[in-house]
């Protein structure tokens, strides 16, 4: 994750908050972030993301709907910001 992070080869991500044994994703979101990739948080414990209080997150267990509109949010925020 972390070395396709650095890419911005994708057009969004959805990353889990905590990844169990292997530890928390912020390394990944910092990259993502810096590359302008836009992406939310999924997380079943986590309900503030500190550093990142812009990105949406999607408390689990989540709706089809509650993930369709925080990923049309990041892709319309991306999109605005490019026309600016």
């Amino acid at each position: 994750g972390l070395a396709m992070a650095g890419t911005g080869q994708f057009d969004g991500a959805v990353l889990d908050f905590h990844l169990g044994r292997d530890g928390w994703s912020y390394e990944i979101a910092h990259r993502l972030k810096e590359k302008g990739v836009p992406f939310i948080f999924s997380s079943g414990t986590i309900d503030v993301v500190e550093g990142f209080h812009d990105v949406p997150l999607v408390m689990k267990p989540f709706s089809t709907d509650q993930m369709i509109s925080a990923l049309l949010q990041v892709t319309a925020d991306r999109e605005i910001r490019a026309a600016q």
